[in-house]
């Protein structure tokens, strides 16, 4: 998606962000909490990916002082330590906490949906399931910027700005622009999408499991 965008940094002013999570916005990892606590369901969340996450207000100001303050090609990310990482089972914990309630840890998921379906207001702890990710294409931690960027991290006191090093050629992205139209055209397999995007994006990576996250509890 920047690719595309940044090819047009010379014509019109192109900005955009790099932002983290957005604690509660509709499909987020807290929201997904949120919906489960109201329906009874325990908490599931694996122990070892670690995530930035950011309020809904300060994702909007984000956006907003890129496109105000940014020159055209700049990509704004908040200035987080990698200290401000959490785990999504911390998340789950503290969530928890703020709702008044404790942690039940659970050895496995039919442990913690036999728990969670005798729960009630009563109880002062609640059920969560921890385990380690198996499944497809999670990267487990978050990074805003790759070594070979430039970065601006003093124009900002609390934000960083990745510079345009090479605009996109436009003659590469008309190409693969053509080259997904004609993929999608027919019938594409996962494999086929995995190695067009290699193709473009070397540095792009992709572990396959066989397992994604529609299959967890």
């Amino acid at each position: 998606m920047e690719k595309i965008l940044l090819a047009y940094s010379s014509e019109m002013k192109i900005t955009t962000a790099r932002f983290a999570n957005v604690a509660f916005s509709n499909g987020s990892l807290l929201y997904g909490f949120v919906q489960r606590l109201m329906k009874r369901q325990p908490l599931s969340a694996p122990a070892d990916v670690k995530r930035y996450f950011v309020s809904p207000t300060e994702s909007g100001q984000l956006c907003m002082l890129a496109s105000v303050l940014g020159q055209s090609g700049d990509i704004f990310f908040p200035g987080l330590e990698e200290n401000a990482m959490m785990t999504f089972s911390e998340i789950a914990e503290k969530f928890l906490f703020e709702m008044g309630l404790q942690p039940d840890y659970c050895q496995t998921e039919t442990e913690a949906k036999e728990k969670a379906a005798n729960w009630t207001q009563h109880h002062r702890t609640y059920p969560v399931y921890f385990f380690n990710s198996d499944t497809s294409g999670e990267k487990m931690y978050e990074e805003f910027f790759e070594s070979s960027d430039i970065l601006d991290l003093k124009s900002f006191h609390r934000l960083g700005i990745i510079k345009l090093k090479d605009k996109p050629d436009m003659g590469t992205l008309n190409e693969l622009l053509s080259e997904f139209r004609s993929l999608f055209s027919g019938q594409a397999s996962k494999d086929d999408i995995i190695k067009l995007i290699n193709k473009h994006i070397p540095g792009f990576t992709h572990i396959e499991t066989g397992k994604n996250l529609d299959s967890k509890m």
